[in-house]
């Protein structure tokens, strides 16, 4: 063992121009600005070498042999792969934190270390996990790196960098953190731009292990800490899953025993709640980490409780998939419900017969509502979203077979109001939300409408009037397309937890037959679809009355019972009512 200022010394003997610090040309490539150090490793108490531009790092001895015999023998140059790439930024950072190198870069590495042993990790981590560090004009260097615009950014100093490693073991992309400016910048998370995101795998892939999928890597890493006591694999998604993602997921479900691990919070249930849709086709038991209240994530359960925190949540797997036992799965079941409650909308007092058969109220599911022409379904379904609005629930209304003032003009008739003047004057009308859908509005971009405009106005109740005139990008034949729009709506009720109402035609083959769930068999045979099916009814002769004698059936429900109600059409005040004590019309 020799001191630093010794081995300082001997490199000089050996004709090299070395500075009182350490600071060296790299005699193994073309070194135009000095890269290299020579310096005291604290964490392998040995001196060694590094440099910052090509990578390389050596024991100081293993320095020496190599220099003596540069003339004879030259090292193969490392192609600039990923993999190299992940390995030179990783000895960086250990060289940095070990007390080479320029101070400003060891004054940043240290902040990252510091960040890093705050979530729990230190140098063993970054070793076994090959963490890198570099400043932002030293990535912007590397070829693959270059179109990146947060690269230019000078608000952004230095980056921890992750590698992301395939299934096969190999990098194929990073994770760049921008750990100085986090809770300052609304993104300091960034991934390669032009490049498909893949799973994060740790360690390598085995068949015979459960695997647990995290969203972020410090979650991976926080589960990564307690390997010595349970056999596992980790995935980290790397934020929200994108389509690719969600194949090789399904993939890896096929072969393993999958454990989700996401978020405690509403975007974490969202994400396992879309995963397990699709995992659970080619997997039927899918387990779940349950974390502790008030914990968000396993890299915060790891800070406030250690490894034992994250054990005692490995030994409280549950299984989240919709089978097995009663016994086992009661919890899920309660919790499922709770979730559906707390997304319901309350029944309005003018539609308070509606209690009988949804005392819960209206739970997130798919409504079918089917008619003769003239029984008022249209008038029925505004009813609703006037007198949900006026008790603080929006609704979204699409319309496909009328224009938007025509269903407005309902609402003016049914409010004795004057014009449309008056009716903005009230200040629920603001939770109305109507469209016209127009061709280019198709059934496929639906959910990402609707969503969208939950995301900034809040929970809403959706109404498409109706179904049939829906536009969907297919050359499937009538009964395949309306099947397959009733499909995509019942994905817009479960994925964004709201109660979803379409409307629909009665076959006039069914016009002298009471009413049933053969309404909803049309061409489709979508009543195995709908959650809920509604028939508002009506004798067939023609009446000039201005009050109408209709019915509401309610045919199927699986969210309490069937039955009927009479009710009455004022067709003048576009208002739908119950009947008065004692008022009967034939």
């Amino acid at each position: 063992m020799t001191d630093l200022a010794s081995a300082i010394e001997k490199v000089r003997n050996l004709g090299i121009t070395i500075d009182k610090n350490g600071k060296l040309l790299c005699p193994f490539h073309n070194d135009n600005n000095p890269s290299a150090y020579i310096y005291y490793n604290r964490y392998h108490e040995q001196i060694e070498f590094h440099c910052f531009g090509c990578g390389k790092s050596y024991s100081f001895n293993h320095f020496l042999e190599l220099i003596n015999t540069r003339d004879k023998k030259r090292e193969d140059i490392k192609s600039y792969d990923f993999n190299f790439i992940a390995d030179r930024l990783n000895k960086n950072f250990l060289v940095l934190v070990s007390g080479g190198g320029p101070e400003e870069e060891k004054k940043l590495a240290q902040s990252a270390l510091q960040y890093l042993s705050k979530r729990g990790f230190g140098i063993e981590e970054i070793k076994i996990f090959k963490i890198g560090f570099s400043k932002r004009e030293h990535l912007a260097r590397v070829k693959d790196f270059r179109n990146n615009k947060w690269l230019y950014d000078e608000d952004r100093k230095a980056f921890l960098v992750f590698p992301v490693s395939n299934k096969n073991g190999k990098v194929v992309g990073f994770q760049f953190e921008d750990f100085l400016n986090r809770g300052r910048l609304e993104i300091t998370k960034l991934n390669l731009a032009g490049r498909q995101r893949s799973l994060a795998y740790f360690g390598s892939y085995s068949p015979d292990k459960p695997y647990f999928i995290t969203e972020s890597i410090y979650d991976a890493l926080s589960l990564e800490k307690t390997r010595n006591t349970f056999s596992f694999g980790v995935v980290a998604l790397l934020g929200a899953p994108s389509q690719e993602q969600t194949k090789e997921l399904i993939d890896l479900a096929k072969t393993n025993d999958i454990i989700l691990a996401l978020d405690n919070d509403e975007s974490g249930r969202k994400m396992e709640e879309k995963l397990l849709k699709e995992l659970v086709l080619v997997n039927p038991y899918i387990g779940a980490i349950r974390l502790p209240e008030g914990i968000k994530d396993l890299n915060e359960l790891l800070q406030k409780e250690g490894t034992l925190g994250i054990e005692d949540a490995i030994l409280g797997i549950k299984k989240v998939t919709p089978f097995g036992s009663v016994r086992e799965r009661v919890p899920q079941i309660l919790e499922k419900f709770r979730i559906a409650k707390e997304n319901a909308f309350l029944i309005p007092e003018r539609l308070s017969y509606l209690r009988e058969f949804f005392r819960d109220g209206l739970l997130p599911g798919l409504y079918g509502v089917a008619g003769i022409p003239g029984v008022g379904k249209t008038t029925w379904l505004n009813l609703l979203c006037d007198e949900l609005a006026k008790i603080d629930y929006k609704s979204i209304y699409f319309l496909t077979e009328e224009p938007e003032y025509r269903l407005l003009l309902r609402t003016i008739k049914r409010e004795n109001l004057k014009n449309f003047e008056e009716l903005i004057e009230r200040d629920w009308i603001e939770n109305r939300i109507t469209f016209e859908l127009t061709p280019e509005y198709t059934a496929e971009s639906l959910e990402g409408i609707i969503s969208g405009i939950i995301e900034r106005e809040g929970k809403a109740i959706f109404i498409m009037d109706s179904l049939h005139a829906l536009q969907i990008n297919n050359s499937l034949d009538t009964r395949e397309k309306t099947i397959l729009k009733t499909e995509l709506l019942a994905h817009i009720a479960r994925d964004l937890l709201i109660p979803v109402f379409f409307t629909s035609f009665i076959p006039k083959s069914l016009y002298k037959e009471k009413p049933n769930i053969g309404a909803f068999k049309e061409a489709g045979e979508i009543e195995y679809l709908i959650d809920v099916g509604i028939v508002l009814w009506r004798e067939l002769e023609e009446k000039k009355e201005d009050k109408i004698p209709i019915s509401i059936h309610i045919v199927k429900n699986r969210f309490g019972r069937t039955g009927e109600l009479p009710l009455i059409l004022e067709v003048s005040s576009c208002n739908i009512r119950e009947p008065e004590k004692g008022e009967c019309l034939k």
